[in-house]
């Protein structure tokens, strides 16, 4: 069974997808030809995704969208454990998804300018700065407590897929040494994502 991300190239959440899909072996393609404004407004597109966004997710039963959604459809039909072990697990594992979305929109007022989307504004730089601090400060707590290895349970899942994503592109381009050293336990849990093959 085979499945085809629908996205420009590079894109953000469709590196998400990938990952999980190579937890699960999964085969998952991702074509590079995607013409964002055109291919995403065709009649076939919509029907799949009804307000034209991306990633798009093909899969051989129709369209599923939103890339959390993706992730967790690949997930289910991969390496199940990505979702968690039980429903206590889960939850939890579905309560970090939710809680990177409440930081989304500050992660892409950083990103938007540095990767020449859009102009740079200092004020709304500095204001999604210091909400994506906030993030840290409590991922920060909740590793630090118990020296967690995990955000939850034994194992990696899904909630670091996700927040690995958000903490590597800002770790690479808008927090620097000095910043990235104020979280030492988000900063040890981060090298140990780096290090899983299937995130490599």
């Amino acid at each position: 069974m085979s499945y085809v991300i629908k996205a420009y190239p590079n894109n953000v959440n469709a590196s998400k997808l990938l990952i999980v899909a190579k937890f699960g072996k999964l085969d998952v393609s991702y074509p590079q030809d995607f013409k964002m404004g055109v291919d995403n407004k065709t009649e076939e597109y919509l029907k799949m995704h009804p307000v034209g966004q991306v990633p798009l997710l093909v899969t051989p039963e129709g369209g599923v969208f939103e890339s959390n959604a993706c992730a967790r459809y690949l997930a289910r039909k991969g390496d199940r454990s990505l979702l968690g072990i039980g429903d206590y697990e889960e939850t939890l594992v579905d309560s970090f998804i939710e809680l990177s979305r409440s930081f989304e929109r500050h992660f892409y007022t950083l990103l938007i300018p540095i990767k020449g989307w859009g102009k740079f504004n200092q004020n709304e730089f500095e204001d999604a700065h210091k909400n994506l601090t906030k993030a840290f400060t409590a991922l920060e707590r909740w590793l630090a407590d118990g020296d967690r290895k995990w955000l939850v349970g034994g194992h990696i899942t899904l909630a670091e897929i996700v927040w690995y994503i958000f903490l590597n592109y800002l770790f690479t381009t808008a927090y620097g040494k000095e910043e990235r050293e104020k979280f030492p336990h988000v900063l040890k849990w981060y090298h140990r994502i780096s290090e899983e093959d299937n995130i490599k």
